[in-house]
């Protein structure tokens, strides 16, 4: 079932799916999001976010014995705040680094279509990572529709790679 027959399919009373509820609240928060951040904000942070990515998977949780649950896995909740903890730290500390003198472009208008791209893209890069940081048992739980937006192999990657690519084809056409 494609996306647009689950819409439709969900519009039915009898037959109301909570997926379609969280994909209106996150198609309206995403909007929202991406017009009170701004076009350079939004890479700002999604830069910061790509780095603390790498950062927490990089840490030698296992080596260092630090919160490991009883698998001897990194705690979930551990690796999601730190993950977060990074970004928010990393976003504060980059405009007055070489980081944020890079980052700055000429001030020109964004338009919304582009801001609303950058963000869906990005929110969803977001929930992508912090989705593959939950335990085994938590994802099981999660719908069909959730599975194979966030959680395949071929969704991650693409949840990966489409920002950056966004980022770069929107930037080159604002030139």
């Amino acid at each position: 079932m494609n996306i647009i027959q689950f819409i439709f399919a969900s519009l039915n009373p009898s037959n109301f799916s909570w997926d379609l509820l969280v994909f209106i609240c996150f198609v309206v928060a995403v909007f929202i999001y991406g017009i009170s951040m701004g076009k350079n904000r939004l890479i700002l942070v999604l830069i910061a976010s790509y780095l603390s990515y790498i950062i927490v998977k990089a840490l030698p949780w296992k080596e260092w014995k630090l919160f490991l649950d009883k698998n001897g896995e990194p705690q979930s909740n551990i690796l999601i705040f730190s993950f977060l903890a990074l970004i928010i730290v990393i976003y504060f500390l980059a405009p007055g680094s070489l980081l944020g003198s890079a980052i700055r472009f000429k001030r020109k208008k964004s338009g919304w279509l582009t801001v609303l791209i950058l963000s869906i893209l990005q929110v969803g890069f977001l929930a992508s990572i912090v989705v593959a940081f939950l335990p085994r048992e938590t994802l099981k739980e999660f719908s069909s529709l959730a599975t194979k937006f966030l959680l395949g192999p071929e969704a991650q990657f693409i949840w990966l790679v489409l920002p950056l690519v966004a980022v770069l084809f929107l930037r080159r056409g604002e030139r």
